[in-house]
């Protein structure tokens, strides 16, 4: 063991000061802590500390600084949970213990990092994290919480170059599914029937007179408008409001038979409709 002169110059961490094992931090911070702890949490110090060991035993160097060495030994050790507030923190976290094989520590983590109190800097990280670690559903929780990120922004595209391959690919191909089954709705003649161009005003009003020819061009504008407009505003996980304030929209509200002057779309029930859709599609990656 240490002896008695050498541990009274040594700057303890104050959660630190009773143990029959000393670490030290990359930062030089000394930890006194148990053994028997160690080495029921983490088989990588349980092997360590199987070795010989020459007397006096002298401080374990650490790579880490003491801010983790303290953060994964206060939970290894029961002493404390770590903190939601910094997700930087609780990463470094994770990865330590990861290293030192840590089961309890990690648990926790999993729980902070996707607690609903942990301010997520990035939807994409975040994903990122679940898929490394394997966690299939917290992956799938991420995953939906991408939604609304356009991924062709150069921050998005920094973040998915740091995912494997498969992972980033699930994430790709369910904002496309997403785009593509919202096109493919828009479109349906049955869901909106202005998609039937050419028709008779009267073709579904027996009592309405007027066959002038409908085109429905504002119709049709109002779908281009809203293809542009999701090329920089993706679909979340509801209809985007702002698509009210598109001037297809208004046009759509006021848009006439030139013949009878009928109204010829009810903006409410598009809208619901619209709504009805988005809540529809795909929300998170599919899981082989």
């Amino acid at each position: 063991m240490l002896e008695a002169d050498t541990q009274a110059t040594l700057a303890y961490h104050p959660l630190f000061s009773d143990g029959d094992l000393v670490l030290k931090s990359r930062d030089n911070t000394f930890f006194r802590v148990s053994r028997e702890t160690l080495s029921r949490t983490s088989p990588w110090f349980r092997a360590m500390l199987t070795l010989p060991q020459t007397e006096p035993v002298e401080p374990i160097s650490m790579d880490e600084p003491a801010n983790l060495l303290a953060g994964l030994l206060a939970i290894v050790s029961g002493i404390e949970l770590p903190s939601c507030h910094n997700f930087d923190h609780l990463e470094s976290l994770l990865r330590v213990a990861e290293k030192y094989e840590m089961p309890m520590a990690i648990s926790a983590l999993r729980l902070s990092l996707f607690s609903p109190l942990t301010d997520v800097p990035s939807p994409i990280r975040l994903y990122g994290i679940a898929c490394r670690m394997s966690w299939e559903g917290e992956a799938k929780l991420a995953s939906s919480r991408t939604l609304g990120i356009d991924l062709l922004t150069p921050a998005a595209l920094a973040e998915l170059a740091l995912l494997e391959p498969p992972y980033r690919d699930k994430l790709v191909v369910l904002h496309r599914q997403r785009k593509d089954q919202f096109i493919e709705r828009l479109n349906d003649m049955e869901l909106f029937y202005a998609n039937q161009r050419g028709r008779p005003c009267n073709v579904d009003d027996p009592t309405n007179e007027c066959t002038a020819i409908i085109e429905h061009s504002a119709w049709t504008a109002f779908k281009y408008a809203m293809l542009m407009h999701l090329e920089y505003a993706p679909l979340g996980t509801a209809f985007d409001e702002d698509a009210y304030n598109l001037a297809e929209m208004e046009e759509l509200r006021y848009a006439q038979c030139p013949a009878c002057s009928r109204h010829l779309y009810n903006v409410g029930s598009t809208i619901a409709k619209l709504h009805a859709i988005v809540k529809g599609l795909p929300k998170s990656i599919e899981l082989s």
